[in-house]
Formats: structure tokens, C-alpha cells, sequence
């Protein structure tokens, strides 16, 4: 059995992907024919790596696939339903497995969709996101989070932006994301310098009415009294590049006790000269006390 492990490791990230039992032509062509001469079978293989692995982690994937298909299936009502013979065999074999037949899944799709117009379901969701360290929760108002996370949101949260992306194209463009529980509505954020900056400079927000189906822009880059964004870590995961760094000056700032750093936080032309006249400097990511200013 060991020697055949990392054949199985193979096999089984592959399944875990697809969230199911696979078909012959679903695997890699090498790891196939590696297979056949190894072991002898794909299923043979596959009760192998079942008899090693965590099934518990399978059923996870499982879960996590069909609330992609849930979402897949929701979105697509607004193209038309496709005829299940017109689909691709992948997506056929997924249905069968998730959801027993096209009408079911279809049906699935279709109550997702409406049930996102619900501000409960968004409250719900957004609260379950937050639980699960994605983005900064203003309770009963708001989740904001990086577009980088997008994809790791509950399914009712990818269906509700999936559906502001259908009105104004690839939301992940933006650097944070801001959705909106009560107002059906989305924001997107984009930011100077997101990732080389401590307090990265508003640039451009761009907010998504998906009840009117109105977008409308608004630059800030002429603006006297221009945005900074504070806590930045607040709306990053602990994967993300430069985390900890972020973090540590965002605790070194918050505990000076200087800023109220509610809603917006303080304006950035008060936002300077209070840290200065308290004897700090910002370099890099990091907190400087230096001589008081005047």
C-alpha cells in the first residue's frame, strides 16, 4: 500500500475536486494509465483511497460542490434553462450524483436565486461568513471582505453577488468587496496601493443596485477630504500576503487609543496630524515615536 500512496494522493485531490466518484475520462490521462497498470481499475483505486483518506473530508467536498452547482444552476436561470441533453457530461454526471435529476437541480437553482432577495437569508449568511473568519461584519448592515475570498462565501452570498456580476461584469476586479443585507445592493471598493500601503487611499467606489438595476460610480480621486482605509487586516484572511505585518501595525495603531475607528474612522486630514502631534511617525508598516510635534 505504500508504495502506491502517492498514486492514491493523486487520485484522491482529484476526487475531491469533483466531490465524487469520477469517470475514466475525468482523470488525467497519465495518472490513468498509471492506474490501470498499478492497481487495475479506477474503482479499485478509488475503494483504495477511500480506505485511506478521510471520508469526512470527501463529504465536505461533497457539500462544497453542490452548493457551486446550487449557484451554477441558480445564475443560469437568467440565460434560459439549457436541455439537460445539451449539457456537458461532467455537469450530467454532477447532477445525478447532487441531485438525483435535471428538474431537481434545477428547481435547487431556482430557490437559491429567489430566496437571496430575502435580507434574512443575507443577514444569515453574511453572519455565518464572518464566523468563519471572511471579512469584517457591521451586524444588521453590512459584510465587507477582499474579492480574493469571494469564492469561499456561503452559496447564498455567491449567488447574491454572482447576481451583481451579471449587471456589471467581473466584480473581482475590486479590491474589497462591500454586500449590503437589507438594500439589495453591492459596493465595490478599489483602493491605491492595497497591498504596499498600512492605509491604503480610496480610488474609486462603484455601487451595484440590483433591485433598480442601476450602477453608479463615483471617483475620489479629486477629493479634498480623501478616504483612508483603517484596519485593512479587518477584510483579509490570515492567508493573505502580507497579513501579519498589516495586523501588527493595525494593533499598534488601535492601541494608542488616539482614533475612533467606528464606521469610516476619523477623516484623514484630522487622521496625521493627531498622530503626529502625539510624536508618531508611520514608516513602512510600522509605528515610529519620534519628538512631539507642535
Amino acid at each position: 500500500m505504500d508504495a502506491l500512496r502517492p498514486l492514491l494522493v493523486r487520485l484522491w485531490q482529484q476526487i475531491l475536486t469533483a466531490g465524487r466518484a469520477l469517470a475514466e475520462e475525468e482523470v488525467t490521462p497519465d495518472l490513468l494509465l498509471e492506474i490501470q497498470s498499478q492497481v487495475g481499475s479506477l474503482r479499485r483505486a478509488e475503494r483504495l483511497a477511500n480506505s485511506c483518506f478521510e471520508v469526512g473530508d470527501l463529504r465536505a467536498a461533497a457539500s462544497a460542490r453542490r452548493d457551486d452547482l446550487l449557484v451554477y444552476f441558480g445564475l443560469h436561470l437568467f440565460n434560459g434553462r439549457t436541455r439537460y441533453s445539451m449539457l456537458p457530461p461532467e455537469l450530467q454526471r454532477d447532477i445525478k450524483v447532487f441531485f438525483s435529476n435535471a428538474t431537481s437541480a434545477f428547481e435547487a437553482g431556482r430557490a437559491l436565486l429567489f430566496s437571496v432577495g430575502k435580507p434574512e437569508v443575507i443577514d444569515n449568511a453574511c453572519r455565518q461568513a464572518a464566523a468563519a473568519g471572511l471579512g469584517y461584519l457591521n451586524e444588521g448592515h453590512s459584510l465587507q471582505l477582499h474579492t480574493s475570498e469571494l469564492n469561499k462565501l456561503p452559496a447564498a452570498l455567491c449567488c447574491y453577488v454572482g447576481c451583481g456580476a451579471k449587471l456589471y461584469g467581473d466584480v473581482d476586479t475590486a479590491d474589497l468587496i462591500k454586500i449590503h443585507i437589507r438594500s439589495g445592493k453591492l459596493t465595490l471598493l478599489f483602493y491605491d496601493n492595497f497591498d504596499s500601503s498600512p492605509l491604503p487611499r480610496l480610488r474609486e467606489r462603484i455601487k451595484i443596485n440590483m433591485r433598480s438595476q442601476r450602477i453608479d460610480f463615483f471617483e475620489h480621486t479629486g477629493d479634498r477630504e480623501h478616504q483612508l482605509l483603517y484596519l485593512k487586516s479587518r477584510y483579509i484572511t490570515t492567508e493573505y500576503p502580507g497579513y501579519e505585518r498589516q495586523k501588527d501595525f493595525d494593533d499598534a495603531l488601535a492601541k494608542l487609543g488616539l482614533f475612533d475607528f467606528s464606521e469610516y474612522g476619523p477623516p484623514a486630514a484630522d487622521f496625521q496630524p493627531t498622530l503626529s502631534r502625539a510624536g508618531y511617525t508611520i514608516s513602512g508598516f510600522e509605528l515610529e515615536k519620534g519628538p512631539c510635534g507642535s
